[in-house]
């Protein structure tokens, strides 16, 4: 079913030096459309100015989500495996996955900045284990993008 996530960021930043951030992020997110659960991740980030111009940033998470959020997402049901051909499987509250981001920047100017981004994702715990990831998925998860900021 769809889902509509509300949630909360926060985090805190210790500055070691003027070139270096050791910091410390929560994001929490539930969904208010269909009750299909919520999720909390957390970790520590890394972040080092190399130069005037190039920073790096990197971070690892770990996320827990709530037993509806993983019954939704990785539990299969008699209904599921008629039509899937899946194994029925119960997904109860658990670690999620746990992922390691890297992002490295470049000001081009003092208003324009473009950054590679890359994470790789392990799924973990009931996610993990479930026919979902296991059989029809795969546990390895990974992205990587470009973007492209104007500060103003």
């Amino acid at each position: 079913s769809s889902s509509f996530l509300i949630g909360l960021v926060g985090g805190y930043d210790f500055h070691i030096d003027k070139t270096q951030v050791l910091g410390f992020d929560t994001m929490w997110r539930a969904d208010v459309a269909n009750g299909n659960g919520w999720l909390l991740s957390f970790g520590p980030r890394y972040g080092a100015a190399i130069n005037k111009q190039w920073q790096v940033t990197g971070s690892v998470l770990a996320t827990y989500a709530s037993e509806d959020y993983m019954e939704n997402y990785f539990g299969v049901t008699a209904d599921d495996q008629r039509r899937t051909g899946l194994n029925q499987y119960k997904a109860d509250a658990s670690f999620k996955d746990v992922a390691f981001s890297l992002v490295v920047s470049y000001d081009i100017t003092p208003s324009w900045t473009v950054s590679g981004i890359g994470q790789f994702k392990e799924m973990v715990g009931d996610a993990g284990d479930s026919p979902v990831v296991d059989d029809a998925g795969n546990k390895a998860q990974g992205f990587g993008g470009l973007m492209i900021n104007y500060n103003f």
